[in-house]
This record gives structure tokens, C-alpha cells and sequence, in this order.
């Protein structure tokens, strides 16, 4: 009876892991399904990322914005948790990031939703102030989000080990508002600002990384309390996630910036708003009292991320009205100058001058900085060479209805540098040559003619093919006797 009692029990816990994985299964399977769909979206409407390719489908029936597995060589394991791993890798010749789930059956099952709404928010953002998202890889026994490699790694870790400029501070935080302020324009709350969520680039410019805790406007924003330590909580949250009757809005985001704030100009982590004077060395009065508001404990009270940024535009003595066309200008003002420069180091240095200003431009919201930046990245002025970087930069230009972005846009997808694997699209190159042409630009006329010679050329070439396909079928159909 005993041997029997136990065989029993044995039976049914078989049972319900069973139903365990089936569950998660049929979860896994919804899960890739919507990514999926939501990731044909925005590749469609040219708001998925621009160096993610959709790869052939796998078993799972997930086929846009889809990375091989083979195609990722993991390298160092930079950090781990629960339920994921973070790896530095290289996706053909470019560095990335590669989050990726535990195996543990239970850790997968848990992390899955986390992990399909991030991949599904982080496909339709595109912005400098925010890491690139390129795609996911999937099997049956792993699931990764893969993006873009920050070098410096986070401020907080940054600062451990360097030390910063007071203006360079300035500058970071004018990164984070922009970012910030791209979130809050298309309806998200950040919910986790940090200095451990703020990635340094080449360049020291910040950039905001993991949106699995982003959420839209009117969803349920305390379920990020779940999510995080009682000590994450004292650092990150404003103290309306706590009150039951509070609404939480953007506000709490810029109670969240006032600590990131104060860690980045004392280097003290925050765990309770109320500051010292006395530890703010790196800054004046007005800085505390900007700090001090935003950690006001009644949401209304707060700055706004124009107040932030202008106070920061002016502790660089830039005006607000500078900080779009007369930017502009002075970057190309550079730029020119670094051309001319006879020094190898004096025109390193005024262009990555440049190239900074284009990147503030940009953000500010000037359309034509954005053709700028794609001509800096494509030709390692002061950043990086990066022929991925370019291009997303050249269509975010198009998107903007800039001319000489349609242009390179088009030039890039005919030639099949807009993808890693460097197939043409001669469909959207001519769409966009088209949309150039009709704004008057000559060079992009000429194009229209050539790209429409070689479609219809393409399309009967590819006539021909079926056709002769048809015949061999139709040949085979036939019975020997007959032929």
C-alpha cells in the first residue's frame, strides 16, 4: 500500500510538470507569435531597427526581426541574475549585447513575459539616446534579445573607476532628458532611471538601456514592485508607487532623475530625499535646488524635462533657442574647419567636436543633423565607423522628410549596405529615390529611371524563370509514352 501511495504521487508530479510544460509551451509559443507579428509591424513601417534582418523562420513560426542562433558568438558573461544572463558577443563583425534566459525550466517560464514585452517595446524605439535593439535569436532550448554593445558600460560602474568633467556630467544628463523625453512623448514611463541604467558610448554620451519595466501610460505601474528589491525601490522610485490612491505619471520618472541626479554629480547613491549641501562639490546652488525638486515628495511640485534641460543647456552656456539652428551651424562650422586641419589630432578632436553638436542637434529636434550624423558614422569622423549607424541615421532623416536622407537611404538599400548580409532591396531603394525625386532633387530623378530599368528587368527575368519552371513540371507530368 505504502509502495503503492508512492508510485502514486510520483505519477502525478510527472503529471502536473507535464502540464507545467505544456503550459509553458503553448505560452512560448503565443509569446514568439505576437513578437512576431508586432516585429513585421514595425519592420514594415521602417521602425524596426536597421541592421536586424529577418533570417529564415525556425520551428517556433517566428519569422521577422529574427537573429540565427549560429550567427552569435557569445563571448564574456558580464553579468547574471535569476532569470538572465547578460553577454557581450559579436554578431558578424559587430559587438552586442546578448540578454539571455536561464535554462531552469521554472526561471524560462517566469521570465518569458518580462522578456517578450521588452523585445516587443524595444523593436519600435529608435533614438541616439537610447541602446539599439537589433533582434532575436531562438530555439527550442534558448531565447536572447540581441543589442547594441555600450563600451563604457554604466555610469554608476563608470565612476567607480574614472572621474568626469562637470560639463561632461551636463552633458550626460541632457542625453538622458532627450531619451527620457522620446520615452514620455510616445506614452511610456521608464519606471527604473538609474545610474545603472545609463550606458556611456564611445564618446561619454549616455544612452538608457533595459526597457523590461517600461510601461505605457494608464497600465498597471506598480507591478514594478514586484520586480525589485526593497533597496532598488529606496533608490529608483518616487513615493507615490507606494500610495495606493496616488497616480503615478511621468512625474514619478523625474523623481527618479533628481536621484540619478545626485549620484552623478556626488557620487553618492540616493536612499532617501534628503540632500547635504554640503556633498554637492561638483555643482552650485542652483543644481541642489534642481535636485531638491525633482525628489519633491508631491508629484506636481516637480520640474518638467524642459525645466531640466534648460538648466543644463545653460550651465553649458547654451541658449534653448541655440540649442537647434545655431548648433546646427556651429557643428558644420567644425566640420568644415576639421577638413582643412593640416594636424592629424587638431581635426580628430574638431570633429569628434562636431559630431558631438550634430548628436545635441539632432535631439534638439533639427531634422538635417540627422543627414549630418549618417555622413560622420559612415565615414569614422569623430565616432566610430559604423555603416549600420549611418544608415539609421540617413532614415531617420528620410522619415523626417529630409531629401538628402531619402537620397542616402536609397544609395544604401541598392547597394545592400542598409543589412548585415548585404542583400539589396531595389523596391525600397526606389521608393525612396521616388519620394527624393518628387521633391526636386535631380540627382534622385536619374535614379528613378536606372532603378526602374533594373525592376523590370528583375521581373522578367523572373517571368522567365517560372515560365521554364512550368515547362519542366509539365514535362515531368507527361508519361514517357506520350513524349
Amino acid at each position: 500500500a505504502e509502495k503503492q501511495r508512492l508510485l502514486q504521487a510520483i505519477h502525478a508530479d510527472r503529471r502536473e510538470q507535464a502540464e507545467q510544460q505544456a503550459a509553458f509551451q503553448r505560452l512560448l509559443q503565443q509569446g514568439l507569435n505576437d513578437l512576431g507579428r508586432a516585429l513585421a509591424e514595425q519592420h514594415g513601417r521602417g521602425e524596426h531597427a536597421a541592421t536586424a534582418r529577418p533570417a529564415a523562420a525556425p520551428a517556433s513560426g517566428f519569422d521577422a526581426g529574427t537573429i540565427l542562433l549560429s550567427e552569435l558568438a557569445l563571448q564574456a558573461l558580464i553579468k547574471q541574475s535569476e532569470r538572465t544572463e547578460i553577454y557581450q558577443g559579436q554578431w558578424f563583425e559587430q559587438p552586442v549585447a546578448v540578454k539571455r534566459l536561464n535554462n531552469d525550466f521554472h526561471s524560462r517560464y517566469q521570465a518569458l513575459a518580462r522578456l517578450r514585452h521588452e523585445a516587443t517595446v524595444c523593436a519600435g524605439l529608435r533614438h541616439p539616446h537610447l541602446t539599439t535593439f537589433y533582434g532575436v535569436a531562438i530555439t527550442e532550448q534558448d531565447i536572447c534579445l540581441v543589442m547594441e554593445w555600450v563600451k563604457h558600460g554604466s555610469v554608476d560602474h563608470y565612476l567607480e573607476r574614472n572621474t568626469l568633467s562637470f560639463e561632461r556630467k551636463c552633458q550626460i544628463a541632457l542625453d538622458i532628458a532627450a531619451g527620457l523625453g522620446y520615452l514620455h512623448q510616445r506614452h511610456y514611463l521608464y519606471r527604473q532611471l538609474s545610474c545603472r541604467h545609463v550606458l556611456l558610448d564611445d564618446n561619454l554620451r549616455g544612452k538608457l538601456v533595459d526597457f523590461a519595466r517600461t510601461k505605457t501610460d494608464g497600465a498597471d505601474m506598480r507591478s514594478i514592485l514586484e520586480t525589485l528589491s526593497p533597496r532598488q525601490q529606496q533608490i529608483m522610485l518616487a513615493p507615490e508607487y507606494h500610495q495606493r490612491e496616488a497616480a503615478v505619471t511621468t512625474a514619478a520618472d523625474i523623481y527618479s532623475f533628481g536621484a540619478l541626479l545626485w549620484q552623478l554629480f556626488t557620487g553618492i547613491e540616493l536612499h532617501e530625499p534628503r540632500l547635504n549641501r554640503g556633498d554637492l562639490t561638483d555643482g552650485d546652488d542652483a543644481l541642489f535646488h534642481l535636485i531638491e525638486r525633482c525628489l519633491h515628495l508631491t508629484p506636481s511640485q516637480r520640474p518638467t524635462l524642459s525645466a531640466i534641460r534648460q538648466h543644463f543647456l545653460q550651465a553649458l552656456e547654451v541658449t534653448p533657442e541655440a540649442s537647434n539652428e545655431a548648433i546646427y551651424n556651429q557643428a558644420k562650422a567644425l566640420g568644415r574647419a576639421a577638413a582643412s586641419c593640416e594636424s592629424a589630432a587638431e581635426q580628430a578632436q574638431q570633429y569628434r567636436s562636431a559630431f558631438d553638436l550634430f548628436t545635441r542637434a539632432a535631439a534638439s529636434g533639427h531634422r538635417k543633423a540627422w543627414t549630418y550624423l549618417g555622413d560622420f558614422h559612415r565615414k569614422g569622423y569623430g565616432t566610430q565607423t559604423s555603416v549600420s549607424a549611418a544608415f539609421r541615421c540617413y532614415l531617420e532623416a528620410a522619415q523626417l522628410d529630409v531629401v538628402a536622407g531619402m537620397h542616402n537611404v536609397s544609395v544604401m538599400m541598392e547597394s545592400g549596405d542598409h543589412s548585415a548580409d548585404g542583400v539589396p532591396d531595389l523596391q525600397q531603394a526606389h521608393y525612396w529615390a521616388e519620394k527624393a525625386a518628387q521633391r526636386g532633387d535631380a540627382q534622385s530623378q536619374r535614379r528613378v529611371l536606372t532603378l526602374t530599368t533594373q525592376l523590370s528587368a528583375l521581373s522578367a527575368a523572373s517571368a522567365h524563370t517560372d515560365r521554364e519552371a512550368e515547362d519542366q513540371e509539365a514535362t515531368a507530368a507527361t508519361p514517357s509514352a506520350a513524349r
